[in-house]
């Protein structure tokens, strides 16, 4: 099974030209924003076509809605990993650089083990709130986000450390 019908890399590339001038550089933040509003969209486009076949039919779905909404997360997710990386490394003091950017795969560690204890829960929470949740989080993060990177002065206007 293949994502091909989901977005590519290169169409998000030419999503970034037609919005942002080339002279102009998008903030790392807003970049990953907008990836996990990416993550956000795809997994609740499938949760929420999932839930209007079962209302029409009143048939069970089938286990392919479930693998479409993994497959859209999976390839959300590969749009926020590198950025997310790259945001780390381009961030972090020089000398702490190394251990900044293992901090982000302890990060990526601890939430997929998050993950696991949430998937302990599904068969006693509803399948709604189980996705819904999923959802609400990464909108959330992507909120936050957009909002600490509204509140940053540009780069221009950073006042430097004196030496």
């Amino acid at each position: 099974m293949t994502c091909g019908a989901l977005p590519s890399p290169q169409s998000i590339r030419t999503v970034w030209a037609s919005v942002v001038p080339a002279s102009e550089n998008v903030p790392v933040k807003v970049k990953l924003s907008f990836s996990l509003n990416s993550a956000t969209l795809r997994a609740t486009l499938v949760m929420v076509g999932a839930a209007w076949v079962y209302s029409v039919s009143g048939v069970a779905v089938s286990p392919w809605w479930v693998i479409a909404y993994f497959c859209a997360l999976t390839v959300g997710e590969l749009y926020v990993l590198p950025i997310g990386l790259s945001m780390f490394g381009t961030l972090a003091p020089m000398p702490l650089a190394a251990v900044i950017m293992g901090a982000w795969y302890i990060a990526k560690f601890l939430g997929s083990v998050l993950a696991g204890v949430m998937g302990t829960l599904w068969h006693q929470i509803p399948p709604e709130a189980f996705f819904g949740f999923g959802a609400i989080s990464t909108l959330l993060a992507s909120a936050a986000l957009y909002w600490l990177s509204s509140s940053e002065l540009p780069a221009e206007q950073v006042p430097l450390p004196e030496k």
